[in-house]
């Protein structure tokens, strides 16, 4: 995917990186990264689970990994941990 190809897709995947609260992404360097990717044309986006139980709906974060195979999901945090670790790299399509 491309921001070229799909524009209205990539800025709706990063619109949905704003959406998490602070109190689930603390690391702002790290949404904007998440922004960044998500605008580039990375799969990249955020959606919210669900919890009846809680006061406030849990976050999640669903990355394409490096395998175009494989896909994983974080908390917000969880994935910003992570990525400060170098364990999120880019993807890089290969077209």
């Amino acid at each position: 995917m491309s921001y070229e190809q799909y524009p209205n897709e990539c800025e709706a995947n990063a619109e949905t990186i704003l959406a998490i609260p602070d109190s689930q992404l603390t690391d702002d360097e790290a949404r904007f990264e998440l922004f960044r990717r998500a605008l580039d044309g990375q799969d990249v986006y955020a959606y919210t689970h669900v919890r009846p139980d809680k006061d406030e709906d849990d976050w999640v974060v669903w990355v394409r990994q490096q395998n175009p195979y494989d896909e994983s999901r974080f908390a917000p945090n969880e994935w910003a941990e992570q990525w400060r670790q170098g364990l999120q790299p880019d993807r890089q399509e290969d077209v």
